[in-house]
């Protein structure tokens, strides 16, 4: 929801699905499960994304962090 008409340029953070279906919660309250969805479809139109390579020195200090970033022109086509 926090990415609700928002299109950052750069966004570090969790990932983004196109579909929440899978979390029990949000298949309770479908509207939200749609919505949370239909942002997420949007937010990841002409991105890209990096998972954060894991940290030697602790193995799930950043584990699940994730990178996106706006594709340029020339890589959207």
């Amino acid at each position: 929801m926090f990415l609700k008409d928002r299109d950052p340029e750069l966004y570090m953070g969790n990932a983004v699905l196109d579909s929440y279906d899978v979390y029990p919660e949000i298949r309770e309250n479908v509207k939200v499960g749609e919505e949370c969805s239909e942002i997420g479809r949007k937010f990841l139109k002409g991105k890209r994304v990096e998972r954060v390579p894991e940290f030697g020195l602790h193995a799930h200090a950043l584990d699940g962090l994730v990178v996106y970033w706006k594709m340029s022109e020339e890589e959207r086509l």
